[in-house]
């Protein structure tokens, strides 16, 4: 995808496409607080747990991925305590590392993750890895 041209100003406006499950949630959260949907995700996005990229610890983990597994590299997820605020002295970061099904997931992709390890916030990331669900298969609980 070609850069954005840094001489037009961004329009400020952009389509997010995504599960209707999570359109569903989204836009109950929101009337459960008299917000508009469009109001609602442009305050969720806008918290530091939206914000990786400001993380400059949390936006390492994101290169550090894309090193290892490259174009197998689907995306990236935090979850867990440090998502939830609920981080404690022991917490650690939990980052779902979605990969193409072309690449297996085996005890390799923790070693190759392993040998130069992350931390945030002084903390180790743990990675997850999964790939996403083909058509019509069952999904689990991650």
């Amino acid at each position: 995808m070609p850069d954005r041209n840094p001489d037009r100003p961004a329009s400020g406006r952009f389509v997010l496409r995504m599960q209707p499950g999570l359109h569903a949630a989204l836009r109950k959260a929101a009337d459960s607080l008299g917000m508009s949907l469009n109001d609602y995700c442009t305050r969720k996005l806008a918290v530091p747990a939206g914000n990786l990229a400001a993380l400059k610890e949390a936006a390492g983990s994101v290169p550090r991925a894309a090193e290892i597994f490259g174009a197998d590299l689907v995306g990236i997820v935090v979850f867990g305590s440090w998502v939830r605020d609920e981080l404690t002295d022991s917490s650690d970061i939990d980052l779902l590392v979605v990969l193409e099904r072309r690449l297996p997931l085996t005890r390799s992709l923790y070693r190759a993750w392993d040998q130069t390890p992350v931390t945030w916030e002084g903390r180790p990331v743990e990675p997850h890895f999964v790939h996403l669900p083909a058509p019509g298969e069952t999904k689990g609980g991650v």
